[in-house]
């Protein structure tokens, strides 16, 4: 499991590369926030399934279909 410091790095990298990006803050708390449920007093492992971006029943992590996960007018 990526660190929030890992997210962060990946998501700055991609800030710098998408300008496309109109509000960068957003999107670092946005690449963190799902993350926040190891908060959780209760805190599960399939918790994250519910707060990760999860597409269909590929394995935990694959993307096959980009164009699922890009829409660049609402970021």
């Amino acid at each position: 499991m990526p660190f929030a410091m890992t997210h962060l790095y990946i998501a700055y990298n991609i800030i710098q590369q998408t300008p496309q990006i109109k509000k960068p803050n957003d999107f670092l708390l946005g690449a963190i926030a799902p993350d926040s449920v190891h908060f959780r007093n209760n805190y599960d492992s399939d918790m994250k399934f519910n707060s990760h971006l999860c597409i269909g029943n590929e394995k935990w992590g694959r993307v096959t279909n980009n164009d699922e996960w890009i829409d660049m007018d609402t970021i």
